[in-house]
């Protein structure tokens, strides 16, 4: 699923999300028969000064916000 709409070959994204589970960012939980990977959004990506943002920063840049209803004044 992942591959399929990063538009990549499966080995490949099978690939990525192994790096991404070896530095920690995702866990590999397993829940029936297949497998999920929650995030850590508090983890900071890595970046040459240890001060760059975490990875919900970059999540929060692409995904949708929807406007918070206004009450009627």
């Amino acid at each position: 699923m992942i591959a399929v709409c990063a538009g990549i070959m499966a080995r490949h994204a099978q690939l990525i999300v192994s790096g991404l589970e070896k530095s920690g960012h995702v866990t590999r939980r397993r829940v029936g028969r297949r497998n999920t990977y929650p995030i850590d959004p508090a983890l900071l990506l890595p970046h040459p000064d240890d001060d760059g943002p975490c990875v919900g920063d970059l999540i929060a840049l692409f995904t949708p916000h929807t406007p918070s209803p206004q009450p009627p004044s």
